[in-house]
């Protein structure tokens, strides 16, 4: 579990510090995101005697009202990982979506 739980911290450290290519949002795009928080919740767990005994369930949605959009279970750091990635980079997206003017709409 110690090498696990140091791949995730790793991994999502960089993620808070902006090493994506989604690190340029502008305020415009984390106030629309504020209007529609996701959520993200992670369960994890030791399956002790298995082969690949780290456990993770999420759950996740873009949007709250939305309810959960999604739930699947997890073997391995690096996939917990790369689904935390995947769904900050779907936050950021549909922020951007939120604040684009639509068509025949005056951007301000």
């Amino acid at each position: 579990m110690g090498r696990a739980r140091g791949v995730i911290r790793k991994r999502l450290a960089g993620l808070v510090r902006g090493k994506s290519s989604d690190q340029h949002a502008d305020a415009g795009v984390r106030a629309a995101a504020a209007d529609h928080p996701g959520l993200l919740i992670i369960r994890a767990w030791i399956e002790r005697g298995s082969p690949e005994p780290l456990r993770a369930h999420i759950r996740l949605t873009t949007d709250v009202s939305a309810g959960f959009e999604r739930s699947l279970t997890l073997t391995r750091a690096d996939d917990v990982c790369a689904t935390v990635a995947e769904w900050l980079a779907d936050c950021a997206r549909e922020a951007a979506s939120d604040d684009t003017p639509s068509a025949g709409e005056d951007p301000d």
